[in-house]
């Protein structure tokens, strides 16, 4: 917990103050202030007080204040000094120094801890760099401390110390930054996973530059998060100037955002407005431009200009959400969830950041993490539609290639009764001939196409949902991982919500896989041995019920030692079957679920009787339970997928598919008869 030093004196009590493992001070009260001289503590020791001394509050800029008559420019040096005095404590305590926009050194009790880039009295000797210290120490026997910080600032237009150091325990500091990196290490590998993966994606099928967008989002906004606490390039190649890595982070703030806004534009490209799309893609650029040429003391004022078209673009971005919902898009639903977390967690970031509450940033990238993953489903919500689309394409072209069958056999009649005229008509036939080549030409090429279309869509479908499916299963463990580490409450609630969104997002994958496989799947009949079908049977009940908390539960298999039929059809059947069982079952503190599954041979044919004594469905909606993304109430929280794939699986081998239910817990049954000789 922060807490802010109160008191107007030049030493600092502190002996009221309890130092543990919660608790940190910041020190945002007086300080002693020396304009343009460069202090140690051998300075002070020879005399105490020295000229020039005048007391300024942090945090506090330069630019303004009044010191000694003078008012300082953005450029210069100074020293600051406080003194504390607290109660004996046996512990490590550190002092806490953010990232200051200016080059910096700090003693504690005389000794020198850190110097954070070169000191100097002019640009020439001053080397700039931005980097947060924590910084231990022992308490002296005397309880006295003395914090003595030379800052230099000769490159950004904020000079001064523009947030307070803090002080506290050691192990206060070390706890605090290990749930921030635990938290910030989910977000980065979580973005460069998702911008790898759809970067991939990209390379197969370059038809849909969103994918290509938000691959370019993710990996910029990766950077952004690990250049804002780590500063990679500064520890790895120290000879780069401050000038070069701001500029790059500068230049992948923009970049970033500007991917950003190409995506929605794409997502939503039949509300957006195509001249505006390029005005914002003109204006980032020119903003990248200008800081690139622009000298260190200019560009670090481009900052606000941005953020004032970020947020026009923001406004923008919102109106044709607004009309994408309107116009009933179901992928406009995401984006205002989406939207409305993004600007709940950047007004919280914001808050945090001027507040010096660094405790909670661990919750912001869970926030971040949240919004990328919600205009990531963008994706998935796009790719579903496409899936249909061209299943209703092939519906038609198949339409169209039976009414271009009938047409020939109709002119094929009308070339027989003319056969008698031959002689006469010799030349007539041959243009029919002649049409009916094109024809059949025709035919042969549309259906090629369809195929290879099929083909290519079908296997994209498949390779992408298990690409999409290696950053969800590490983004799982990683969350296992952060669940085992963290401690907090609130922290692991977020966790839990994190997995529920990464659990519903992989189930919607497995159905896609599944869609595809049943499509590709060549039926091959076998003895199926019924107690290795219950078996099977039992462990996808155990697997349901644990997924809905139902533990209490009764399953009763019936059939034959033995049935002869394709197991896979009669696995992905059970399987969305009881999936849809226990996400309808009666509420809690009725009657316990109890499903019960029939097998019976009848000669060629195979009936699959499925009941169960849930919520039942509704007599109006019940012609429509098997469309695909229809979902009949409010209580489901999956996506009409299920009984689809039931539907698709038993026309592979269906003869008929019944359903009887009764609404309020009367149950339902479901009747499937499959062809043995198919």
């Amino acid at each position: 917990m922060n807490q802010d030093m109160k008191g107007q004196e030049e030493i600092v009590d502190l002996t009221s103050f309890e130092f543990n493992k919660s608790n940190i001070l910041v020190l945002n009260g007086p300080w002693e202030f020396y304009w343009k001289q460069l202090l140690t503590p051998k300075d002070f020791q020879q005399k105490e007080d020295l000229p020039g001394k005048s007391l300024v509050n942090l945090p506090g800029l330069w630019k303004g204040k009044l010191v000694n008559g003078e008012k300082p420019d953005n450029m210069g040096y100074a020293t600051y000094r406080l003194q504390v005095i607290a109660s004996p404590y046996g512990d490590l305590l550190a002092i806490k120094v953010p990232k200051l926009y200016a080059s910096y050194k700090i003693w504690i009790n005389g000794r020198l801890k850190v110097a954070c880039g070169k000191v100097g009295t002019d640009r020439a000797t001053t080397v700039h760099r931005r980097k947060s210290h924590t910084l231990p120490f022992k308490l002296q026997e005397s309880g006295k401390t003395e914090i003595i910080i030379q800052v230099a600032n000769f490159y950004h237009k904020n000079g001064g110390i523009s947030k307070a150091p803090s002080i506290g325990c050691f192990r206060a500091f070390v706890k605090r930054e290990e749930s921030s990196v635990i938290a910030e290490t989910m977000l980065l590998t979580s973005l460069v996973l998702m911008g790898l993966a759809f970067l991939f994606l990209y390379s197969l099928w370059r038809k849909d530059k969103a994918v290509l967008y938000f691959a370019l989002f993710c990996l910029f906004w990766a950077y952004r998060a690990i250049s804002d606490h780590y500063a990679p390039l500064v520890d790895i190649m120290p000879f780069l100037s401050w000038e070069f890595n701001t500029k790059l982070e500068y230049i992948s703030l923009f970049f970033g955002s500007l991917a950003g806004c190409l995506y929605f534009n794409k997502i939503f490209k039949k509300n957006a407005y195509p001249r505006y799309n390029a005005l914002v893609f003109w204006a980032i650029l020119s903003f990248a431009i200008v800081t690139l040429l622009s000298p260190d003391t200019w560009f670090t004022y481009y900052l606000l200009p941005f953020f004032v078209v970020m947020l026009v673009n923001f406004v923008y971005i919102t109106t044709i959400v607004i009309k994408s919902m309107i116009d009933k898009n179901p992928a406009s639903w995401y984006a205002v969830a989406g939207i409305l977390l993004g600007v709940i967690v950047f007004t919280s970031h914001m808050f945090i950041f001027y507040a010096q509450r660094d405790s909670l940033i661990s919750y912001i990238n869970i926030g971040y993490l949240g919004f990328f993953f919600l205009s990531a489903t963008l994706l998935g919500v796009r790719f579903s539609r496409a899936f249909f689309k061209l299943e209703m394409l092939q519906g038609q072209t198949f339409e169209q290639k039976e009414e271009l069958k009938t047409q020939a056999d109709m002119l094929k009649v009308v070339n027989d009764q003319m056969v008698h005229q031959k002689e006469m008509l010799q030349e007539k036939n041959e243009e029919i001939k002649s049409i009916n080549k094109y024809l059949e030409h025709t035919i042969s090429e549309r259906t090629s196409s369809l195929r290879r279309t099929n083909k290519e869509l079908d296997m994209f479908l498949y390779r992408a949902s298990h690409d999409l499916r290696r950053p969800i299963s590490s983004i799982m463990g990683i969350d296992q991982i952060a669940r085992m580490t963290v401690k907090e409450k609130e922290a692991l609630d977020l966790f839990k919500k994190v997995q529920n969104v990464v659990q519903a997002m992989d189930m919607m994958l497995k159905k896609f896989i599944s869609i595809s496989e049943i499509y590709n799947h060549k039926i091959q009949f076998t003895e199926i041995d019924m107690n290795t079908l219950k078996s099977v049977i039992t462990n996808q009940a155990a697997y349901y019920g644990k997924i809905n908390n139902i533990e209490d539960y009764q399953l009763d298999i019936y059939g034959a030692d033995s049935i002869f039929s394709d197991l896979f059809i009669i696995n992905k059947i059970t399987t969305y079957l009881i999936e849809n069982s226990f996400m309808f079952a009666s509420s809690p503190g009725s009657e316990k679920l109890k499903i019960s599954i029939t097998f019976k041979e009848n000669g060629p044919l195979l009936s699959l009787i499925f009941s169960d004594n849930g919520d039942g469905i509704k007599k109006e909606i019940i012609d429509k339970i098997f469309n695909m993304y229809f979902i009949g109430t409010v209580k489901s929280n999956g996506n009409g997928l299920g009984l689809y794939i039931v539907k698709k699986a038993a026309e592979k081998l269906g003869e008929d598919i019944s359903v009887e239910s009764q609404k309020g817990g009367g149950g339902t049954t479901f009747c499937i008869t499959l062809n043995k000789n198919k």
